[in-house]
């Protein structure tokens, strides 16, 4: 198993579950911006969604916090997680359960065209690169023609990238970092076209400070992110 840290996560969200899931209130209202940027996404591709009855896939989608509102708000969002263990939460608090729910380590299992909007948030630095560009092949398969697939990850100049090869600081190894051109690259080969890519104020790194390093790459000034959106032709 390649998943950077797959027993951390393993062992992390079974300690979290037995506590009741303790949220911080910050982290939770980080989580409530990124749940607005992702309807955000969806309503500006597929303004009519909810309405044309479209379904949309969240993959290594963690506790389902960002999904909740948006299944509560008829939004059809079914989740991906590796582990089950933190999905317990979306289960134990959603009002209207979701249509799917995906327990396995890859998208293999999921059925041809049967989507059209596939997404991962803050997900693909987990994987490394043969498994990144397999979960590309396999979004762009899941993906019905037309659809979008949408990608949000941690901003990584391509200097920093290549400087990956050479360090690794000890302690947990959280994953892989790319740039742009590189998830750009990616997407082409599995076949998709570009929409857009937009540079955000990061929500999931660390900010504020002269220079931090975040997974492995040296974020200068404040911590961004890059949003990536590409359509399956």
């Amino acid at each position: 198993n390649n998943l950077a840290n797959s027993n951390f996560y393993g062992a992390f969200y079974h300690e979290f579950r037995t506590r009741g899931f303790p949220l911080q209130a910050g982290w939770v209202a980080t989580k409530a911006r990124t749940g607005a940027r992702v309807r955000a996404m969806i309503d500006e591709t597929f303004p009519h969604f909810r309405e044309e009855g479209r379904v949309a896939l969240a993959v290594g989608a963690g506790l389902g916090i960002v999904e909740l509102p948006l299944v509560a708000d008829g939004y059809r969002v079914h989740l991906q997680e590796c582990q089950g263990e933190s999905l317990a939460y979306f289960t134990d608090r959603t009002e209207r359960p979701a249509e799917k729910i995906w327990i396995a380590p890859t998208l293999s299992d999921v059925p041809d065209a049967s989507y059209d909007v596939v997404y991962f948030n803050q997900v693909l630095y987990a994987l490394d690169d043969g498994q990144y560009q397999s979960a590309m092949a396999d979004a762009f398969r899941i993906l019905k023609s037309g659809g979008v697939l949408a990608v949000w990850d941690a901003e990584c100049p391509l200097k920093e990238v290549v400087g990956r090869w050479y360090r690794h600081h000890g302690g947990v190894f959280w994953g892989w970092l790319r740039s742009r051109w590189l998830h750009e690259a990616a997407a082409r080969k599995a076949g998709f076209h570009r929409l857009r890519a937009t540079d955000l104020a990061g929500d999931n790194t660390p900010a504020g400070l002269p220079s931090k390093r975040f997974l492995g790459c040296l974020v200068s000034g404040e911590a961004r992110e890059q949003e990536m959106v590409f359509r399956k032709p």
